[in-house]
């Protein structure tokens, strides 16, 4: 495994990544609220079609792009073997998650104001930086993603990278 292009992919891949998410949140910030604790989207009005087409489309091209980007990066880094590629895809992806975490979930939270709050939940006190951080933001990046979304993406970035080997 080469630890420093694997930082690197990591780290472009996070800017990629967060940059993209950041301009759909920003064009459609109601869009995202079904990404927000059950109790927040009770309280906001329902997420039309055209706002859950536009997180679809989001999901459907940032991720597969991501994934591809991951294994033709391991591919040119000449990274063989099932378990050498499943860490180089989950380093990458924790990478992306810790910037996820920073850039998204605090900076851009921070410095948007209410602009990115979900309609009927503006002045709801989940949005306070650290209250959203807490409940949504280390759990999602400290629990979830390393124990459930950045293994499955190092499986499946393996399995396809074994496959084209």
């Amino acid at each position: 495994m080469n630890w420093f292009r694997t930082i690197l992919d990591g780290v472009a891949m996070s800017a990629v990544f967060n940059s993209y998410v950041a301009v759909f949140w920003l064009l459609k910030p109601h869009s995202f609220i079904v990404m927000f604790p059950k109790s927040l989207q009770k309280k906001a009005r329902p997420v039309t079609r055209d706002e859950r087409r536009h997180t679809i489309l989001m999901y459907a091209t940032l991720y597969p792009s991501i994934l591809a980007w991951m294994i033709l990066s391991a591919y040119q880094a000449d990274i063989n073997g099932f378990w050498p590629m499943f860490w180089t895809a989950y380093v990458e992806m924790m990478l992306i998650s810790l910037g996820d975490l920073f850039f998204l979930d605090y900076l851009l939270l921070k410095k948007t104001g209410s602009r990115l709050h979900a309609d009927g939940v503006k002045d709801d006190p989940f949005y306070e930086p650290k209250n959203e951080l807490m409940k949504l933001g280390l759990p999602e990046h400290l629990i979830l993603w390393p124990v459930l979304f950045c293994p499955a993406v190092g499986f499946i970035a393996a399995g396809i990278g074994m496959l084209i080997r």
